[in-house]
């Protein structure tokens, strides 16, 4: 991944995943059973999501991470959507996401629906649970 420095950083991303794994597994403990298999599943999706963001990317660091976002906005049954602010889009206010913008990715990019799939809401429980990973100032 190339910075606007110039430089060029190279990472795992076997490593930066397995801590998202491990915050996920933190989260876990102590949920009622039925919240942690509600988290079980949505994170396993969001921990597919992520190694397709950064195929995806091409090594583009906004491009990964509007991918990423792009999770939350699926999830919600949103598959395409205009340039703007991210947050626009979850109606949440108490986020540090505030900043974050989609510039290149303005759609979902599957080209299957599983019709049983439902939708999550931004205000179940599981939904903050896994925002509050790509918020960590350490995510990758």
């Amino acid at each position: 991944m190339t910075f606007s420095s110039g430089y060029s950083y190279y990472f795992d991303p076997w490593h930066a995943l397995k801590s998202v794994r491990k915050q996920v597994i933190k989260a876990l403990k102590g949920l009622p059973e039925t919240q942690r298999n509600a988290l079980l599943d949505l994170s396993s999706r969001f921990l597919r999501h992520l190694y397709y963001s950064l195929e995806l990317s091409g090594g583009h660091v906004q491009v990964f991470l509007e991918h990423i976002f792009s999770f939350f906005l699926h999830i919600q049954n949103i598959h395409e959507w205009s340039a703007g602010n991210f947050t626009n889009y979850l109606h949440l206010s108490n986020t540090t996401l505030l900043d974050k913008k989609f510039s290149h990715v303005f759609s979902c990019c599957h080209s299957y629906l599983d019709p049983n799939r439902p939708r999550i809401d931004s205000a179940s429980p599981e939904f903050p649970t896994i925002l509050k990973i790509v918020q960590n100032k350490n995510f990758p």
